[in-house]
């Protein structure tokens, strides 16, 4: 659960001239992200409980069920950026120039060269990217089991689901991949 979520860090861009991402970098993203169910099938077989593997098959059902509209939306603003490497779609909503005025259709700029600022945001240039945002933002809830998503932990009923039977050391290492996971679908 923990080497999938912290690979997917390693294509996000740092800066302008330092990034170890390639030219399909959100495809490699989204590739290894989907790869944190197998670690959890593993966690909850592990356990040797029964009720932590029926913890493990809805939290293995919500995740794979919401990966879906969370790949769909962030491939919308790739039709938009016309790239998948993260480093391009980055300097595309960073700076506007001239040079991309064919590339968008947008007459009537002013004389200088470069507009910068929040109104370079993809989702101030094609406003229908507003609905896609929130699909992004309801399936990255579910991905990252926060409330009102949070029905894998379920700690009513299933006493952490898949988790029951870990605490120590592995349940910080899941703990910690969870909240991981949180902060890698901000930056995206």
């Amino acid at each position: 659960i923990f080497v999938p979520i912290f690979l997917g860090f390693s294509v996000l861009p740092l800066s302008a001239g330092w990034s170890f991402g390639f030219s399909s970098s959100l495809f490699f993203l989204l590739a290894i992200i989907s790869l944190v169910v197998i670690g959890i099938v593993i966690a909850g077989w592990a356990s040797n409980s029964k009720y932590s593997m029926l913890g493990t098959m809805r939290s293995v059902a919500q995740i794979i069920s919401y990966e879906v509209p969370l790949s769909l939306s962030v491939l919308c603003v790739c039709v938009f950026a016309q790239s998948l490497d993260l480093q391009q779609i980055s300097f595309q909503q960073g700076i506007f120039s001239k040079e991309m005025v064919p590339l968008f259709g947008i007459k009537g700029l002013p004389d200088v060269a470069t507009v910068g600022g929040f109104l370079t945001w993809n989702i101030f240039r094609m406003p229908a990217l507003f609905i896609v945002w929130i699909v992004f933002f309801v399936a990255s809830l579910a991905e990252s089991n926060r409330a009102p998503f949070d029905l894998p932990e379920a700690e009513s009923e299933l006493v952490a689901g898949y988790q029951t039977e870990y605490s120590g050391f592995r349940w910080a290492i899941i703990m910690l991949a969870e909240y991981a996971m949180m902060l890698l679908v901000s930056f995206i």
